[in-house]
């Protein structure tokens, strides 16, 4: 595998290597939050941080993304030095709010791997639930 510039990589670059990290371990992860903005919104909107709804603990995803060098700094946050986002892991199922779980969404490809996302639609409504709440 080639070596990713961390320090110089998109938002979506990242997404899609994180996903591909995870999947390829087995663990189920879908992007939400913020960084679905920026993606959608091609970079009009910029998030800080990817968080990440998962079928597994920390503690399982945390040896797969220190081979790519991002470092736990919290019970959920990771970070790379080198790397202006940080990624942040929250337990399945995915959910707006009160709402009943999402079960499905959108799938996006990149040079670096596949994102499973929530749909414009669904981002829409997660950054509403954010603001009310």
């Amino acid at each position: 595998m080639k070596q990713i510039d961390l320090k110089n990589i998109s938002i979506e670059d990242l997404a899609g290597l994180i996903s591909r990290t995870l999947r390829k371990n087995g663990i189920k992860a879908v992007l939400v939050g913020g960084a679905c903005v920026t993606i959608y919104s091609h970079n009009e909107y910029m998030s800080g941080d990817l968080d990440y709804v998962v079928s597994n603990p920390v503690k399982e995803i945390k040896p797969f993304l220190e081979k790519i060098d991002f470092l736990q700094e919290g019970p959920n946050r990771f970070v790379n030095t080198e790397c202006e986002f940080y990624l942040e892991f929250l337990p399945y199922p995915v959910s707006l709010g009160e709402s009943s779980p999402i079960e499905n969404f959108n799938e996006m490809q990149n040079q670096n791997g596949t994102i499973t996302l929530l749909s414009p639609t669904d981002c829409v409504k997660d950054r509403l639930a954010v603001y009310y709440h």
